[in-house]
């Protein structure tokens, strides 16, 4: 699928497991663990304004509610007409309980002049501040304008940079990409509804005034007017809503337990897979019931009876271990999900007993009156792979040179090839082959397929009487390919690229691992399976980024949507970025009616010129309160 390049600027930080100290303070902060509603909203009056202490700090101290003013101390140490002086700016600290903030010497655009220029300005405004007893922790980038080398350097001196992105910030916030919006040219009814949608979504709003006017022929723009500017602390009162500082809105987060888990299951790259994702018939990590229901690539499966739930290889696991009689089982539509003549399937398995033991366990089967396909462990020991054809005996692969231990993780798999090999692999070792290796030898007899009919459900876990597995699956794959290319060390089915062509490549670091995209001619790209997600539920896209040697072009974060039957529906880009950057960003997605899975993508599109390095992904469905 080919992503439509969308020309729009955003900003995106991105933190890798790359150990590069950029020096995010905050980036790591304790859950408040006993809040339930932890909006939040911060009034900001920016350039430091004579109103803002004539007008607005009375206000607000009779209201109850602090404030951050960001100052250039260059208005204060040359007297500049309408501006603050330094008897207000301390005051404004020491008897209004207002943050006093940077933002920077001059008010200059700081991407304009050299990045020794650039420094001076963040270190002379501090100064001034200091040695004025103002303590001073965040800084307001002149008309928003900064790039990586002047945040690199203000992370130093700073524990936050509020930028001039318009928006809410989502819990967690990253304290170096803070957005905000203007109140210059908002109505009351439009400012009273993003302090609305805070409470309702558990936000940051970050509302920045200038001045604060009286006189009510001046227009909206530079000057808010003040009776406007009350009504707004009015309804903040009402709405009971927490009015805080920057600084201490960064030490107030959303408690863990209002997301749910991450929906990403391999998102920080450690295990990797390199194949045709057109070769998979059906995946599911086996998390939970919807991740089997709406399995994030292929067809839907159905729970018959009761299943549990246990702690996985990575995530959660299917268990059966109820070994009654009941009819207990994961339903597949074989017909659509086995291919007869070729295919594959690969499961983790973690048995309730050694492989010595007298257990039967089955598998999987897909069994007709003519016919069967199933793989078991038998009650003798044996692990045997059958395919039984009509008008032909059984094909059976019977193994018993190997070995597990209960309660450890071991990987099975079966592979067949018609007129050519049925084979099977415990932990990526070939146990047993009928037919032909790799050499061209035969082993027994060449398997022969003819008229082979498939059962219209494959059952996984469970046959009822004849045997239950008897312990856990976690990531049951199945392929339509005897073929495909499985890496020994690959534990999730989770991310992979779309074209082997695009240089996307995971890359090792002295932290792990990290997904490496080469911008070039073409567009580039690595993506998720299908996502289960559901419409009217809103998620929380994170992922962690350095992109580094930008000089032109774009890149995007994009989410493919699709039905239950994986039918194209479109999608919604999320955001991009056309710079350096190391950081974390945080992205809110609601689905598309309609949509059952969702695809993440991040590319670069064409004629980029950037290396951009992905890690740490996670989709988290957000509970509301």
């Amino acid at each position: 699928m080919k992503i439509k390049k969308i020309s729009c600027l955003i900003l995106i930080s991105l933190a890798i497991g790359l150990s590069q100290p950029i020096l995010f303070k905050n980036s790591q902060r304790l859950l408040a663990q006993n809040q339930t509603d932890c909006s939040q909203v911060t009034l900001a009056f920016d350039d430091g304004l004579e109103s803002v202490y004539s007008l607005a700090a009375p206000a607000l101290k009779a209201h109850g509610f602090p404030a951050t003013a960001y100052v250039y101390t260059q208005a204060q140490n040359e007297e500049y007409d309408g501006y603050l002086d330094w008897t207000e700016v301390v005051s404004l600290q020491n008897n209004f309980g207002l943050e006093i903030g940077s933002h920077g010497y001059s008010h200059g655009n700081l991407t304009e002049i050299s990045l020794a220029a650039a420094k001076n300005e963040l270190e002379r405004v501090k100064n001034d501040l200091i040695s004025h007893n103002i303590k001073v922790e965040s800084f307001a980038s002149p008309f928003g304008a900064y790039n990586y080398q002047v945040l690199k350097y203000a992370a130093g001196l700073y524990a936050s940079h509020r930028t001039a992105w318009s928006g809410l910030n989502n819990q967690p916030a990253e304290a170096y990409y803070l957005k905000a919006v203007a109140a210059d040219d908002l109505s009351l009814d439009q400012i009273k509804g993003l302090v609305n949608q805070a409470k309702q979504t558990n936000g940051w709003l970050i509302l920045y005034f200038h001045g604060l006017t009286e006189d009510p022929t001046v227009p909206k723009g530079y000057f808010y007017q003040f009776n406007d500017f009350q009504q707004i602390l009015d309804y903040l009162k009402n709405q009971n809503s927490k009015v805080v500082t920057v600084s201490a809105g960064l030490s107030a987060v959303c408690p863990a337990s209002t997301y749910g888990p991450n929906r990403v299951v391999n998102g920080d790259f450690e295990d990797n897979l390199n194949f045709n994702s057109a070769e998979l018939t059906w995946y599911s990590p086996l998390d939970d019931q919807e991740s089997i229901e709406k399995a994030p690539w292929g067809h839907s499966a159905e729970v018959v009876g009761d299943v549990s739930f246990v702690a996985g290889r990575n995530g959660n696991a299917v268990s059966f271990t109820d070994l009654s009689w009941s009819p207990d089982y994961i339903a597949l539509p074989a017909y659509q999900v086995i291919n007869p003549k070729q295919g594959a399937v690969v499961f983790w398995y973690q048995p309730n007993y050694d492989h010595t033991e007298n257990v039967e366990a089955r598998f999987f089967e897909a069994d007709a009156d003519c016919c069967e396909f199933e793989f078991n462990h038998d009650p003798a020991g044996f692990l045997y792979f059958k395919i039984e054809a009509l008008k032909n005996n059984a094909i059976i692969v019977p193994v018993s040179n190997y070995s597990w231990h209960k309660g450890e993780w071991v990987k099975l798999e079966v592979r067949w090839h018609e007129s050519d090999y049925m084979a099977v692999y415990v932990n990526d070792q070939q146990v047993g082959l009928l037919g032909r290796d790799n050499t061209g030898k035969i082993y027994g007899r060449l398997p022969d397929f003819t008229d082979h009919y498939l059962g219209s459900v494959l059952a996984i876990g469970s046959a009822g009487s004849r045997g239950k597995i008897n312990g856990a699956m976690d990531d049951f794959m199945i392929f339509k390919s005897a073929d495909y290319q499985l890496p020994s060390d690959a534990h999730q089915a989770d991310f992979w690229t779309k074209n082997p062509k695009t240089e996307v490549k995971i890359t090792n670091t002295s932290s792990g691992r990290t997904a490496q995209i080469i911008g070039g001619a073409d567009q580039k790209m690595i993506a998720t399976f299908g996502i289960p997600v559901q419409p009217g539920n809103t998620y929380e896209l994170s992922a962690a980024f350095k992109v580094t040697g930008y000089s032109a072009g774009d890149a995007s974060v994009w989410v493919a949507e699709f039905d239950q039957n994986y039918h194209y529906l479109g999608g919604q880009w999320l955001g991009g970025f056309t710079y350096d950057f190391i950081g974390r960003r945080y992205f809110r997605y609601t689905p598309n009616p309609n949509v059952n899975l969702a695809e993440i993508y991040f590319l670069t599109h064409e004629n980029a010129k950037m290396t951009m390095n992905i890690d740490d992904v996670e989709l988290k469905k957000i509970q509301q309160p």
